[in-house]
């Protein structure tokens, strides 16, 4: 394979940096943002966060999204009457041990992308997602000024906090009110290590992909969401993706992100619990977590109906003496998912500190995606626990659908983890 120079890769796509212009890859992304119309965008009803880098346009564009333990790719296309799906890919990514390098990793992926990449088109136009802890994602409040001067804002914001060095990262940010009756503005900031950025593309590019953007999972997430749900402006609405290494968490104010996390607690630990908790490898502790989930309690010799055990789970009434196989793993399973449930709580008291309006950590709707939301039973402890609605979603709707290509049934598995991917091809498209 023809090794590629990720930062001469940014060039190509952004043009070659003239004299008077530093590098692309030591230059400020809003100069990177090609034929993009940062104004535009922004004008456009809803929320729309412009891509980390973006550019270009075709009547076929793809995503490519790779989580830690598989990589989703989806292929849209427009034509005058319609968007189409043409194609979804699912490739599993071989574990590696703690013992082998992140090289033998990277490898793996490699194998994965190059299976994806010989079933399409050569070049094919695509989106990816950066999701790493190393990612910063918070709001800002600043003066009312121009776009420069906000750009200058949030450059000297991110220098004064330690683990975000605006030199060694793109960043960006978007508009999203104004506050204190038009005297200040509240600004979206993200920023992303460049390494992180130019890591990804190589990987991509070398397998025969052209990228044109770069998004957050939480946004391309959104951008998927957005096209099928609605819900007013004051409501309140959290976006769970409980991933394989990291849950993302995103939570709005109508058409505004007001907070954005990554979580490393997800589908590994929780697997990782019932391991810890019943001695036994990673691959049962696996299939015993599917098997279970949250279906049994210790005091039960039996699993319960879904509403009398989402009571049961928040109002225990016995111990564990005694516990089946099924009840000790939903008692692992229901301790880790405590813990993750916690940090999002902890989420909504910080999102929610700087609102104007008195309603405490309240939540309108709830969306529930990724494999490790797959947990039985999970969606109606979150629903009991937050008095609010989990909200089904097929991010398949309304897209005109290639059955020679694709199977029915096939969309219907992959529902729930192709949000991050599907969000990205949309966001290729505009």
């Amino acid at each position: 394979m023809k090794k590629i120079d990720p930062k001469k890769v940014v060039e190509s796509i952004f043009g070659p940096a003239s004299a008077a212009q530093p590098p692309a890859s030591e230059e400020r992304v809003a100069t990177l943002l090609g034929k993009g119309d940062r104004k535009t965008s922004r004008k456009r009803k809803g929320f729309q966060f412009p891509a980390l880098l973006s550019g270009g346009r075709s009547r076929q564009f793809g995503a490519v999204d790779i989580g830690h333990d598989s990589i989703k790719f989806v292929l849209l296309a427009q034509d005058q009457r319609r968007l189409w799906l043409k194609d979804v890919q699912v490739e599993s990514i071989v574990q590696v041990t703690a013992q082998e390098s992140e090289v033998e990793r990277e490898r793996e992926i490699m194998n994965g992308l190059v299976k994806i990449a010989s079933r399409v088109k050569p070049k094919m136009k695509v989106g990816i997602a950066i999701n790493d802890p190393a990612l910063y994602v918070d709001s800002l409040i600043v003066p009312v000024a121009t776009e420069d001067e906000y750009r200058e804002f949030v450059r000297k914001a991110l220098s004064e906090k330690r683990f975000v060095d605006p030199e060694t990262s793109f960043f960006d940010f978007a508009i999203t009110k104004s506050a204190s009756g038009g005297a200040s503005q509240e600004l979206f900031v993200v920023a992303c290590p460049k390494e992180l950025v130019y890591r990804q593309f190589e990987m991509v590019q070398s397998a025969g992909f052209k990228v044109l953007s770069v998004e957050t999972n939480g946004l391309a997430t959104l951008e998927a969401l957005r096209r099928i749900a609605r819900w007013t402006t004051p409501e309140r609405v959290l976006i769970l993706d409980v991933g394989s290494r990291f849950t993302d968490l995103t939570v709005l104010i109508g058409d505004r992100i007001v907070f954005n996390r990554i979580i490393p607690i997800a589908g590994e630990r929780f697997t990782k619990a019932v391991s810890d908790a019943l001695g036994c490898d990673v691959d049962q502790a696996e299939r015993l977590k599917v098997k279970y989930g949250l279906t049994m309690r210790s005091d039960r010799s039996s699993s319960v109906a879904p509403t009398e055990l989402a009571k049961e789970l928040l109002h225990p009434s016995g111990g564990d003496d005694g516990a089946s196989e099924g009840e000790r793993v939903s008692a692992a399973l229901q301790d880790e998912v405590n813990k993750l449930l916690g940090e999002v709580e902890r989420s909504f008291e910080f999102a929610f500190a700087k609102e104007a309006a008195a309603e405490g950590p309240r939540i309108h709707h709830i969306f529930l995606f990724g494999g490790g939301a797959r947990l039985a039973l999970l969606r109606e402890y979150l629903g009991e626990r937050w008095d609010a609605p989990v909200r089904n979603v097929n991010v398949w709707e309304g897209l005109g659908v290639d059955e020679r290509r694709i199977d029915r049934d096939f969309l219907v598995e992959t529902n729930d983890v192709a949000s991050v991917s599907l969000g990205l091809a949309l966001r290729v498209q505009e």
